[in-house]
């Protein structure tokens, strides 16, 4: 009937394909695998994979008064009869009437089986495999996980000048040594697996397939600098590896897969900003004008402020790239132009030479301005609103204690006075609360699926969040289509009128 590996055997090559396919119906060709369901509608497999009727150990279950099979081998390969739903009884499975199964629903009996079971348009090789799978499902031990221990990595710029990479392994380690001291995860110590990306595309790549080959990496955690860049998130999402918090912006609206983002795009903050200003007309109807650089991820900011503007009815008078050779002439047409407001996309340099073309005409425009893209500096300036990510240290509404307690604690040792001054560089202090975010997240989605662990049970967990409360950013929320966790933009005010700063959570969700 084929190999039946025991307990905690590891898979081969074909199975570990099989048991993509059953978690997440992707196969190996472009065309995929189609499910035909009842009432002849057909969908990708992507919408109705085997795990989502029959679980992860294969074992079914009732779901809506419905019964759904045991699909474990032992079961379908019993050699005594097995009693049918319809109330005889059926042979054991074969390959061919596994097959036979899967793309026409006919069990082993030959009666049709329920309804609700779809056939699937699959190609033999991709069957084959799924068939090696199902001889193994729920005798594997989750990758990354012994009895005692869970193994998750994180992929990080420890080579950089700042010291962000091992600013941010020092806070996961806290973390995790603090959950580990209360008795882990029901019963399980994190093990945290510290790499170094490196500064390259592929050092980062390479470094990925080590840990996924070497360490059996159960999911990852606040990759960042390399270690979240696109081929890297994607390479291990084509595993089905949770990735929780790369510290990146999310492109677009990611819609599913196993890489879970805290960081809107850089589109989305800028339509965050537009619907700012449109919610701030309260007093008198601001005359906007929008600059913008070349650089950076201006374009994306442009492009949804923009669009959400047209959308909103928010009016732009002015609208212009930056020149900084013809500087002194584009600050005196915003100011015959009656502009009081100036939105401005572009670096620190760009921004500084706006604001000191001004000074010079004796002009105090209102700003709005990212602080991605002036690289954190230029918060002085009394008269701005600064579009910032939802991780702002001191951010009003935020209640950070928490996270404060692991960045000023740990134990003494010979690097504490080096590890302070890194902890506490307010440089850092973003990536860190991302970071903090990224393992609460981990952790609360392991604490929800309970001792008996599997990758696919954490992405289900993590998908149904509801407002997770991390302490440093907006309440997290993900959903069966959405992956990014907060969208939207902090906006940070300083008032000139009052002296004082205060901060507005501009949400994009529906």
């Amino acid at each position: 009937m084929g190999f039946s590996p025991a307990r905690g055997a590891e898979l081969d090559a074909r199975q570990s394909d099989g048991k993509k396919i059953y978690t997440t119906g992707i196969g190996t060709t472009e065309d995929g695998i189609q499910a035909d369901i009842a009432g002849g509608i057909s969908l990708p497999a992507t919408d109705h994979p085997c795990v989502q009727c029959h679980g992860v150990q294969g074992k079914g279950g009732q779901e809506g008064g419905v019964l759904i099979s045991d699909i474990t081998w032992e079961r379908l390969s019993a050699p005594y009869g097995i009693p049918t739903m319809l109330g005889g009884t059926r042979p054991p499975y074969t390959k061919k009437t596994f097959f036979r199964a899967i793309r026409e629903g006919i069990a082993s009996s030959g009666e049709d089986l329920d309804i609700m079971m779809p056939h699937y348009r699959i190609n033999n090789a991709d069957l084959e495999s799924l068939y090696a799978y199902i001889q193994a499902i729920g005798k594997e031990d989750a990758p990354g996980t012994d009895a005692a221990t869970i193994r998750i990595g994180t992929l990080l710029p420890m080579d950089s000048p700042g010291g962000q990479g091992r600013a941010i392994a020092l806070l996961l380690q806290r973390y995790f040594d603090k959950i580990n001291r209360g008795g882990g995860i029901h019963g399980r110590n994190i093990k945290l697996v510290v790499t170094n990306a490196g500064n390259s595309e592929d050092n980062a790549l390479n470094a990925a397939r080590r840990l996924i080959n070497k360490n059996g990496i159960f999911a990852f955690i606040a990759n960042a600098g390399m270690g979240a860049h696109p081929r890297v998130l994607g390479l291990l999402e084509g595993f089905n590896i949770p990735v929780f918090g790369p510290l990146t912006f999310a492109h677009g609206v990611p819609q599913r897969g196993s890489v879970f983002y805290l960081l809107a795009s850089l589109e989305d903050e800028g339509r965050a900003a537009a619907r700012y200003l449109k919610s701030d007309n309260t007093k008198t109807e601001k005359n906007i004008g929008l600059l913008y650089g070349t650089d950076g991820g201006s374009a994306e900011m442009v492009e949804g402020f923009t669009d959400e503007a047209k959308k909103i009815g928010l009016a732009l008078q002015f609208k212009s790239p930056w020149d900084g050779n013809s500087a002194t002439r584009l600050v005196e047409s915003l100011y015959e132009s009656g502009i009081d407001t100036v939105v401005f996309f572009g670096n620190a340099g760009q921004v500084q030479n706006l604001l000191s073309q001004a000074k010079i005409m004796n002009w105090s425009p209102s700003l709005m301005t990212s602080t991605v893209l002036l690289g954190g500096r230029l918060r002085s300036y009394k008269q701005a609103a600064f579009i910032s990510p939802p991780l702002a240290p001191g951010a009003v509404g935020v209640n950070d204690n928490a996270f404060l307690n692991i960045l000023n604690g740990g134990a003494s040792n010979k690097n504490a006075a080096t590890d302070r001054k890194i902890l506490l560089n307010p440089a850092n202090r973003s990536m860190l609360m991302a970071a903090y975010a990224s393992a609460r997240l981990l952790t609360d989605g392991l604490t929800t699926v309970g001792r008996d662990i599997s990758r696919y049970e954490l992405l289900e967990a993590v998908r149904k969040m509801r407002g997770l409360e991390t302490g440093v950013m907006p309440p997290i929320k993900f959903g069966p289509n959405l992956r990014v966790a907060a969208r939207g933009a902090l906006i940070i005010i300083n008032s000139a009128e009052t002296g004082k700063t205060s901060s507005r959570w501009i949400s994009l969700a529906e």
